[in-house]
């Protein structure tokens, strides 16, 4: 008898491991291709500095271009960007490859045909 518990103990321990999932290359890179059919928001922190905190703001700025819709009217420019401020934000989504961001317009914007507000997520 103890030895068929023994067994059966056995089989539930060896049933109940999973494998470690196989490490992630994080050195992948994405090639992003404009369909010129939605509005393309850009962003940039100051000297390029990457978003890694979701309670401390970054300096940026944003452009968005309208891309042809005429739902949305282009903000900013290139050579002329609006300030922001962003950092990131979420709890279990912050460690997926998109990451979710707080954005903290310079002043109230209207966004992408979305009323006025200063504070996007």
């Amino acid at each position: 008898m103890n030895r068929i518990i023994l067994y059966m103990i056995v089989v539930l321990v060896f049933a109940s491991c999973k494998d470690e999932p196989a490490s992630i290359d994080q050195t992948q890179t994405s090639s992003v291709t404009i369909t010129g059919t939605l509005p393309v928001m850009y962003i940039e922190t100051g000297n390029r500095t990457p978003i890694t905190s979701k309670t401390v703001y970054l300096d940026a700025r944003y452009w968005i271009v309208s891309s042809g819709s005429n739902a949305t009217e282009s903000l900013g420019s290139e050579s002329s960007p609006l300030t922001m401020q962003i950092r990131g934000r979420g709890h279990s989504s912050w460690e997926a490859d998109k990451k979710p961001y707080k954005l903290k317009l310079g002043s109230k914007t209207a966004l992408l045909g979305m009323a006025k507000n200063k504070h996007w997520a």
